[in-house]
Formats: structure tokens, C-alpha cells, sequence
């Protein structure tokens, strides 16, 4: 089967909608999805269980409100004229694929969440497609010595080493302690983003924190109780970015937030973002040559407050001065709107978790316009008109391009 690096062809609006459905269920999001029981799975050989895993994509593709039997935009290449058909689980191109050659869920499942062997997408096909899927998922990777995917641990050794800084504290899985669930109930933190992103319990001096490792030796540790300091910081640890590695994927529209919660708020939302663990914008500007590299296009979001504001200003004009086009969210303005009545994303979520999807889909779908534009030169930006975005972050390259998706 041909190998594919990336998605080429983004007039098939139908994968976007599809790849959302895979990370919402990565964030434990299955709203409108029938999992396998797991009885029914247990009982099955293993070459019926790969049948049913397979089976699954329809179960997706109904979700992305994709018609089934009508010609679909092929992502992976150019496709002009729709060339791609979906069919008992699988997918088919005549452009790209010879006669009786498909892509199916383990193929799709590969692509989005970086995995190679077989073995490793289907216990990712179980963790997502199962009832109790995690727990059969944990149970497979031990009785085979396979570490948890790229995709649930982002840096499993820059956590392991920001934990081992922290060798006077103890630690339990996040999961296991009755607390800290409690507490991730409360922020909205879904199951599959505490496995995702590694989040511990954290005990010192008879006081409990929710641990979530950055990168490098800093943890952002938040108290679990009134009690004590809300947030402990490590003394001479220097603060670093969370979820960075969202800086590797390339051409992509990345939310930049002030807390680690934000962020994890807007990547259950089914949205890439990082944080910079307060308004330490520096931080990113330091990786302004990794946003160049890799074409990632900030989307400024930090908190809707005085200082937030100020910081987020600061931020998109010194990623201009380095050539990098940016977008900054003005909670003043009409885009999202719902956002302007909170101070963060998390705050919103909590009060409407739809009304806040909605907004960082709009904001989302504006940047990814504006990414498509030149960065302005560095030199004018102070000149351009903040009411106009088209101004603000460069002039267009040429007419704007509009792709019909497939419904």
C-alpha cells in the first residue's frame, strides 16, 4: 500500500470531520458512538476481533455525517473529481490504489496517531472501539512489553525526567486516586486526556496536586485542596511550554493559552493548542524558528484579562518581527463571543461545553483563512488597522481559495 506522509487535498471536508470523530473518542468523547461489548470481543478469535474493530469505521463515518455510497474527495492526493468510495469498512481510491487494494480503520488510526506495527494500532482500535476499552488496552500493552502510544504519553521521557525532579514527592496515576478524579471532574478533564497527557497525583507534606508534566524537569502542579500554595512550582526549575510537541506537526493551527487546563480543555474540544504555563510568551518566541520550519500558525488566545491581553499583544508582534504571521483573539470583537463572558477557555467550558465548542470553532476556521496569508513584514506591522484581519495579519496570495466539502 502506498504510504502517505500527510494530508494533501483539503477539499475532503468529509476526513476533517472524521479525524475530529477519532480524536473526540481519544478524549473521551463517544457521544452517539456503539462501542463493542466487551464481552462479545473477548469471546471473539482474533480474526474475528480485527473483523469488528474494522467494522468500526462506519460506526465513524455515520458520525462525520459522511453519505455512505456517494464518491468522496480523496485526502491524499489532489483530487479535483471525487475518486474515493467507502464500502464495508474500508476505503477505496481508484486514483490512488490498485484494483481490490483499500485503507482500512488500523490504516487511518496509524496515520492520525503516528503508530507503525499492527500490533500497536490495534490496542489503540480497542482503547478507542471497546467497552472498558483503556483497561483491555493496559492489559495488552503489559502482557506485551509495548509502551502506551506517542499519542496518549506526548513525551513519555521528558515526563519521566519532570518527575524524577520532584524526588521528595510521591506519585499515583491520576486515575487511581480518588481526589484527584474529583478534581478532574471538576475542570472538565476527560479520563483519555489524563492518560494522554500523563497527568499524576502528586503528595507532598500531606497536601495532593494534580501533576502535569512540560517539558523538560517543570511540572505545573495544582492544589487539590484550599489549602497551601494553588499552584507549587519547582524552586530553580525554569517554566516550560506544555503539549510543545504540537510545535513538530507541520503546516497545522496551533491555540496558544495561558494554563496547562486550557489547553487540555481545547484538545478535548478536538483542537491543537499549547501552553505557556502563564505569560511566559518568551518561551515561544524562542521556538520562533520551529514555527517557521514546521509552517505552524499560533492562534493567540491567553486569558480575557489586563494582563493577558498586554502579553498576548506582545507576543503576536514579536513572532511578526521574526517572520511568523500569527492570529490574536480580540474578546471585544465578534468571533466568538461566548469567550468574552469568562476569563479563559476552561471557565467557559465548564459553564457550556457546546457554546464553547462553537467558539474555538470559529475562531479556528478564521485563523486557518488567515494562515493562508503572507505574514505581514515586520517593519509595517505596527501600521496595519487591527479592525481588519486581512490588514492586520498581511494582504492575500491571490483570490481566496473555497473547497465544497462532501456531505
Amino acid at each position: 500500500m502506498k504510504k502517505y506522509d500527510e494530508v494533501v487535498n483539503w477539499r475532503a471536508g468529509w476526513f476533517m470531520r472524521l479525524e475530529k470523530a477519532f480524536h473526540d473518542l481519544d478524549a473521551g468523547q463517544a457521544e452517539g458512538i456503539c462501542r463493542i461489548p466487551r464481552k462479545i470481543y473477548e469471546a471473539a478469535n482474533p480474526k474475528e476481533q480485527i473483523r469488528l474493530l474494522k467494522m468500526m469505521l462506519d460506526e465513524l463515518m455515520a458520525k462525520a455525517n459522511v453519505q455512505k455510497g456517494k464518491n468522496l474527495h480523496c485526502p491524499f492526493h489532489d483530487d479535483r473529481s471525487p475518486s474515493m468510495i467507502w464500502k464495508n469498512g474500508s476505503l477505496h481510491c481508484f486514483a490512488c490504489h490498485d484494483p481490490g487494494e483499500t485503507r482500512d480503520i488500523f490504516d487511518l488510526i496509524g496515520l492520525l496517531f503516528g503508530l507503525k506495527s499492527f500490533a500497536e494500532k490495534k490496542i489503540k482500535a480497542v482503547e478507542l472501539f471497546v467497552e472498558d476499552g483503556t483497561s483491555i488496552a493496559r492489559a495488552m500493552r503489559l502482557s506485551t512489553k509495548m509502551p502506551f502510544p506517542r499519542s496518549e504519553m506526548r513525551r513519555p521521557a521528558s515526563a519521566s525526567r519532570s518527575f524524577a525532579a520532584f524526588k521528595e514527592w510521591r506519585y499515583v496515576s491520576a486515575l487511581e486516586d480518588e481526589e484527584c478524579r474529583r478534581y478532574m471532574e471538576k475542570r472538565g478533564i476527560a479520563e483519555g486526556s489524563a492518560l494522554r497527557f500523563h497527568l499524576q497525583c502528586g503528595i507532598y507534606q500531606n497536601l495532593k496536586y494534580l501533576a502535569i508534566p512540560c517539558e523538560g524537569e517543570f511540572i505545573v502542579a495544582r492544589n487539590l485542596s484550599d489549602d497551601g500554595p494553588k499552584i507549587r512550582l519547582k524552586k530553580g526549575v525554569p517554566v516550560t511550554l506544555f503539549n510543545a510537541g504540537r510545535l513538530e506537526m507541520q503546516k497545522s493551527c496551533v491555540f496558544v493559552v495561558e494554563g496547562a487546563i486550557d489547553a487540555i480543555t481545547i484538545e478535548q474540544l478536538g483542537y491543537g493548542a499549547i501552553a505557556l504555563n502563564g505569560l511566559h510568551f518568551r518561551k515561544l518566541i524562542e521556538k520562533s524558528h520551529m514555527l517557521r520550519r514546521n509552517e505552524v500558525f499560533p492562534m493567540i488566545l491567553l486569558d480575557n484579562d489586563e494582563d493577558g491581553r498586554k502579553a498576548g499583544t506582545k507576543l503576536f508582534q514579536e513572532l511578526q518581527w521574526r517572520g511568523v504571521g500569527a492570529y490574536l483573539h480580540d474578546y471585544r470583537g465578534a468571533l466568538g463571543k461566548f469567550l468574552a463572558r469568562f476569563k479563559d477557555v476552561n471557565e467557559a467550558y465548564l459553564k457550556n461545553p457546546e457554546e464553547t465548542g462553537k467558539a474555538i470553532r470559529e475562531i479556528f476556521q478564521m485563523a486557518s483563512e488567515l494562515s493562508r496569508i503572507r505574514p505581514a513584514d515586520p517593519k509595517d506591522v505596527q501600521n496595519f488597522s487591527w479592525s481588519n484581519p486581512l490588514f492586520k495579519y498581511g494582504k492575500p496570495l491571490g483570490k481566496p481559495i473555497h473547497f465544497k466539502e462532501d456531505f
